[in-house]
């Protein structure tokens, strides 16, 4: 979609736009929102709208593409296929990460770069070997060997690792372990906001927050506490350390997609306007080296089939006090306790912020609590809640004017936004694998033959 606005530094960043465009990019800053479709992009920008007057700086990049998501075995892809596809340029079978379907091994983007002189930063709001950043260092026919992914980015020459920390860092057959692997590799691993700011030039970086959540991710931005490492702090401090020589970087919004699995609106948005606080950072490092730098901000695919509905009050998802994580935990000792159903309600009401409720929406809860005491329990694929928190972010996402269709992910095409030097070539409709042809022809790599005619 197209900006509904146009202010005079609209204007301004179009007119350096319109003169960067055909250039050759010597940083490229990819940023990629887990499961973040159309709608989420949508959701998000609504709701700060109406809670700052803001909008995603992404919306603002002149030029919008789309790219098909299929993987080679589904029409539905999985983050593995999807980033494979994306950073290599092949596209392969779900659950594969850096390989062919037949098992061959493919190179990312990022490597082929890094051969090439380039310096590389990798950074994720979730564990950094997770699917999509594992993506741009590993090959592995499962996504789920993590610690097989880990030692890969232990071995890593790559410059700037920063976010979540590693799933995969106990060693299968224990021996040393992964991040201990990472610094006698050469790694210097820093936990603290005051760390990321004395870090030197020369240092080859692992940075993660000092408190870690579920899946060593970030914590949600919902739950961030002052002393937390953001997001966009990490994506300061990559860009700190990648300056001064051509640099690529991906930055992923992992835990759009973990949202989304949930039904869970007001986190998908807290996530999605967390990950454009790091896109704006690479905005701004655009502004001010327009001829030679090119961002883009895209999906790996859409999770939850958000649709929009006739009606309905974006900011209603800043109202929720909690994310359903945390809901679903308490909601679990009560159900131990056997609650009445008034405890309950009056849980989800202050605490968890939905107010006051209709009848048919406390007939909706009520029900669902009596399936809480059965036993039941809403499935997705990061884990297991109460169906009261399933109803709850229900309620939330239709007073917000939006409604989730899946818990899964879906085939949609998902939007790609560019600005910068080359940003032209991301318009028009693709096929996910054509990103890393585009990038490998703007950036003039040389590829294996095997990538370079896909």
């Amino acid at each position: 979609m197209k900006p509904k606005s146009f202010t005079l530094a609209t204007a301004l960043i179009l007119f350096l736009a319109i003169f960067a465009i055909g250039g050759e990019p010597r940083h490229v800053l990819l940023f990629i929102g887990d499961g973040m479709g159309e709608m989420q992009v949508e959701a998000a920008e609504l709701a700060k709208a109406k809670g700052s007057g803001e909008k995603l700086s992404f919306r603002e990049f002149p030029v919008l593409g789309w790219q098909r998501t299929a993987s080679a075995n589904a029409k539905i892809t999985d983050s593995a296929a999807a980033i494979t596809a994306i950073a290599c340029g092949v596209r392969t079978n779900n659950g594969m990460l850096g390989i062919t379907p037949d098992g061959r091994p493919l190179e990312s983007i990022a490597v082929i770069a890094h051969k090439a002189g380039w310096r590389i930063g990798i950074l994720s709001s979730v564990s950094l070997d997770h699917a999509t950043p594992a993506g741009f260092y590993a090959n592995d026919k499962s996504r789920g060997n993590m610690s097989a992914i880990s030692r890969q980015l232990a071995d890593s020459p790559f410059e700037f690792f920063g976010g979540g920390g590693l799933m995969g860092q106990k060693a299968d057959d224990s021996s040393e372990d992964n991040l201990q692997r990472a610094i006698r590799n050469g790694f210097k691993v820093l936990r603290t906001r005051d760390a990321l700011a004395g870090a030197r030039k020369d240092e080859r970086i692992l940075a993660m927050n000092h408190r870690l959540s579920g899946g060593a991710s970030l914590p949600w931005a919902l739950d961030q506490k002052d002393d937390d490492v953001r997001l966009s702090e990490f994506t300061a401090a990559a860009i700190r350390r990648l300056e001064g020589a051509p640099f690529f970087m991906m930055v992923e919004g992992g835990k759009i997609d973990w949202a989304c699995h949930s039904n869970d609106l007001t986190a998908a948005v807290g996530d999605t306007i967390e990950f454009d606080a790091a896109v704006r950072l690479g905005f701004e490092f655009y502004k001010k080296n327009p001829d030679n730098t090119l961002v883009i901000v895209t999906a790996d695919h859409e999770t939850g089939g958000l649709k929009k509905l006739d009606k309905g009050n974006p900011s209603a998802v800043f109202s929720t006090k909690m994310t359903s994580e945390t809901l679903s935990s308490l909601l679990k000792k009560m159900q131990s306790e056997n609650a009445d159903f008034a405890k309950v309600i009056a849980l989800v009401k202050d605490e968890f912020g939905l107010g006051s409720i209709t009848a048919e929406e406390e007939s909706r809860l009520s029900k669902a609590w009596i399936d809480s005491l059965s036993g039941a329990e809403t499935k997705s694929l990061y884990g297991r809640e109460s169906p009261v928190v399933s109803v709850a972010n229900c309620i939330i996402a239709e007073r917000a004017g939006f409604k989730f269709t899946s818990t899964d992910h879906t085939g949609v095409d998902v939007p790609v936004y560019a600005i910068g030097a080359g940003s032209e070539n991301f318009a028009g409709s693709y096929d996910n694998t054509e990103i890393f042809a585009k990038l490998r022809d703007l950036m003039k790599l040389s590829v294996a033959s095997m990538q370079a005619s896909r």
